[in-house]
Order: C-alpha cells, then structure tokens, then sequence
C-alpha cells in the first residue's frame, strides 16, 4: 500500500524530461532521465516534509496533462538524491518511460548554479 507521507508531488509543468533516451531495452521502451525543475522547488517541501517525519521519500507522483505517472524509489546516490524507477504496475503501457532523480538538497540539483 502506498503511504502518502512517503510521496514526494512534482506540480504540473514542473518536470524537466529529457528528449534523449539514455536506454532502451529488447522490446524497444524508451527511458528518458527527468527530475524536477529547480524553479518551482514546491517538490522540496514535501522532500523536508518526509524527511522531518524520519521516513524515506519512497515513491513521487507527477501530473502529467491529464495523467498522474508514478515513480517507485530504485536507490539511494550517496548524499547526493534519490533515484526512481517508472511504475509499470501503476502507469499506462508506453513506448517512453523515465528515470527520475531527486535530490536531497537543492546544492545537488542538475540545474543548481551556486549563489546566495
């Protein structure tokens, strides 16, 4: 059963997704790395909420035009965030998946550029 205090929520248009896939496998699916976007950092409250509450961010939710996809965490990167894996059990079949990074301070953001 998922535990909505272990969900971290990424806003509507707050994905970033990569147009490349880094993999494919043998039947031909797609995956595309994606992490959220570092402007809207809503994502990181409920990442400190989780973390507050002594829990472990296990899954992430994202709405999607009028889907909802659903991440499962996969590991842990060091200090650095977490990975998700695409839940095939609870997202529509598709030819395009997506890994997603999350991470743990917004110092380890792919888009972090440093400042005040």
């Amino acid at each position: 059963m998922k535990n909505k205090s272990q969900t971290i929520r990424i806003p509507k248009g707050q994905l970033w997704k990569s147009a490349t896939p880094f993999a494919v496998d043998s039947k031909g699916t797609k995956t595309h790395l994606c992490w959220p976007r570092i402007d809207n950092p809503d994502w990181l409250k409920d990442l400190q909420d989780v973390l507050n509450a002594g829990d472990t961010p296990r899954f992430v939710t994202h709405q999607n035009g009028k889907f909802t996809w659903h991440f499962v965490r996969d590991c842990w990167h060091g200090e650095e965030g977490w990975y998700y894996r695409w839940d095939t059990e609870r997202n529509a079949n598709r030819t395009d998946e997506y890994r997603l990074f999350i991470p743990s301070k917004i110092e380890f953001h792919p888009d972090y550029k440093g400042g005040k």
